[in-house]
């Protein structure tokens, strides 16, 4: 918390903007800003995003060691944001892009992950504890010993997506495009499919997984 702190009120003086400037150009009070620079509350995922498009910079400089906004923002090697090693509660990270964040080894429970995109992603020993995944994009990511449980998936994508010993326990999947998505070792214990969408490969790796697949479609 004391390094987003710092880095947010590093940004803003790097511009030249006072408090109440940033406030007007976020739609929130001054208070809310000077709150934040002195550590006694935290913008969520997505007022970082908004405040690195302000402030010049990439979110991950709100989260790497580096204290230079104008380096952090033209490096040549992009700095991976990080979430990873730490517990989240109830955070609300929906419609947001993750690509550039690194959260293995995160442990989520109550938290929004609806219409977030998470493609590309390599996810190992990350835990998702009663989160909305509603409509996340996970194309071509890979997942290894991750956990979903009592997880919302409707109109989830994970085209070309591979699941290595994942555990999907009391999640629901509806609507999802399950098309060349490997599902390998994985743990389905009481988990459904509510009119998904799978090819021939996936319909196998579900079988040998002995998932319940009764709400599969085949194509």
């Amino acid at each position: 918390m004391k390094q987003i702190s710092e880095k947010i009120a590093i940004a803003r003086k790097s511009k030249n903007m006072t408090q109440t400037d940033l406030a007007r150009q976020v739609n929130i009070t001054p208070q809310m800003v000077s709150k934040w620079e002195r550590g006694e509350s935290l913008p969520d995922v997505v007022m970082l995003g908004k405040l690195a498009e302000i402030l010049g910079v990439n979110v991950s400089y709100f989260f790497c060691d580096e204290n230079t906004p104008q380096e952090t923002k033209t490096a040549k090697t992009k700095t991976r944001a990080k979430l990873n090693d730490h517990k989240w509660k109830g955070n609300d990270f929906s419609n947001s892009s993750m690509v550039d964040l690194d959260f293995a080894f995160a442990r989520f429970v109550d938290c929004n992950f609806s219409l977030c995109n998470i493609s590309g992603k390599k996810l190992g020993y990350t835990e998702f504890i009663n989160c909305n995944l509603d409509n996340a994009n996970f194309t071509a990511s890979e997942l290894k010993n991750a956990d979903f449980k009592n997880c919302s998936f409707c109109g989830t994508i994970f085209t070309n997506a591979t699941l290595n010993n994942t555990d999907f326990k009391n999640s629901v999947f509806k609507n999802c495009d399950l098309k060349n998505t490997i599902f390998e070792s994985c743990q389905f214990k009481n988990t459904t499919f509510e009119n998904c969408t799978a090819d021939k490969k996936t319909y196998n790796f579900l079988l040998t997984c002995k998932a319940d697949i009764k709400g599969l479609k085949v194509n």
